[in-house]
């Protein structure tokens, strides 16, 4: 899975390193007799081994979990200021059409736009889940059949989710941008329409 994923259970365990024969695993010192593998978790690597499992998984792991707060965050945000935008825009188009309600008006398509591509993503980040973990399952699976070229089988199924990962993260960026973008206009909307009454003191 690419980084817009999350850290699989399957690949988050840790295995005792085990000799050529198959016996049980030699006295060694904890970081030698343990390894941790994992799939896919970067953009750049689809497999990795790692003698000490120590802070990559856990900083992956939080990566992961604050990606999804994240989105989640932008998503309300856009919905609240949303709801704002139709209400103002409502009480602006009473009088006939001003600047103002222009401004207004496009922050609501920009702010529909973002909450559209939130959507998007969430649903991309999914697939990325569903398509990792079966991955992880396959290659137990041909682990324990002691399946020959399991890498090769594996290549193009891990190149789809790093894809997936990538694009998840784009849409994590278009998704801030178009809320910033709804939310300047937004503001210059309520400025043209409240600055100028409250410059002449209300009247």
């Amino acid at each position: 899975m690419g980084c817009g994923g999350s850290l699989p259970r399957e690949a988050a365990q840790l295995v005792p390193s085990h000799g050529s024969n198959g016996a049980a695993p030699r006295r060694q010192t904890p970081q030698a007799a343990w390894s941790w593998r994992g799939l896919g978790l970067s953009d750049h690597c689809w497999y990795f081994r790692m003698e000490d499992n120590g802070s990559f998984a856990r900083w992956q792991s939080n990566t992961q979990a604050q990606l999804g707060y994240v989105i989640g965050l932008i998503l309300s945000l856009t919905t609240a200021s949303l709801g704002f935008a139709v209400v103002l825009l409502r009480r602006l188009l009473n009088p006939p059409l001003c600047v103002a309600s222009v401004f207004v008006a496009l922050s609501i398509v920009v702010l529909v736009l973002s909450g559209a591509i939130a959507i998007v993503c969430t649903i991309n980040r999914l697939c990325d889940f569903r398509k990792t973990t079966a991955i992880a399952r396959d290659r137990e699976k041909w682990q324990r059949a002691k399946e020959p070229d399991i890498e090769s089988k594996l290549h193009d199924r891990r190149s789809e989710t790093n894809r997936l990962g990538k694009r998840t993260w784009n849409l994590l960026w278009w998704q801030i941008g178009t809320f910033a973008f709804g939310m300047v206009t937004l503001v210059i909307g309520i400025l043209l329409q409240f600055v100028p009454y409250i410059c002449r003191g209300g009247s």
